[in-house]
């Protein structure tokens, strides 16, 4: 097997084995405790992100691909805040990504099928990955309230994380009606 040497830029990143065998990992601006609830946040926005490169792995049209692109983008900003301890360090700022959501979200719920009750998550895998990661942007948005009670992030983040996990619901939806795949709906006990 061939190796590479890898040529480092200024400020790319560096990953040194063992640079976190001290239970302390780096953020923007210091180290703090792995255990601290910021990196439990940032885990689970990482999380979020790598199901959304996994639904991108799978046949999405394209007005779904570019929907989870930008996704990962939000998730991208919102993970670069919580590693500076809440400080918005991208454009365009928070409360423009939510009222972006918004918008969004109110568009397709116009346009979907009214839903009554709960739907099973199903489908193509592309939608259904879309699925999981919204279902892992709700412990996200879990872990980011408890790292605010502690490390005073501002309401902004959490407020992008509480959106995305429904847009990614819509847009799951969307992409599997456009599939082909029908939503089923779960039924109840039986009377």
């Amino acid at each position: 097997m061939k190796h590479r040497s890898a040529r480092h830029t200024a400020g790319s990143a560096r990953h040194i084995p063992g640079a976190g065998d001290d239970g302390f990992t780096s953020l923007l601006h210091g180290k703090v405790a792995k255990t601290h609830p910021l990196i439990a946040a940032l885990g689970a926005l990482d999380e979020v992100n790598a199901m959304l490169g996994l639904a991108l792995a799978h046949e999405l049209d394209q007005a779904t691909r570019h929907e989870v692109t930008l996704m990962q983008q939000y998730i991208y900003q919102v993970s670069a805040a919580v590693a500076a301890r809440g400080t918005w360090v991208t454009e365009p700022p928070a409360g423009e990504l939510v009222q972006h959501m918004d918008r969004v979200i109110a568009e397709l719920q116009d346009e979907l099928p009214h839903e009554r009750g709960f739907i099973q998550y199903a489908g193509c895998p592309g939608p259904a990955a879309l699925q999981v990661a919204r279902a892992i942007c709700r412990r996200a948005e879990l872990a980011l309230w408890h790292a605010a009670a502690t490390a005073s992030l501002p309401h902004e983040l959490v407020q992008v994380v509480n959106r995305m996990s429904l847009w990614m619901y819509h847009v799951a939806r969307r992409a599997n009606l456009n599939l082909g795949q029908h939503e089923q709906k779960i039924k109840g006990p039986a009377k």
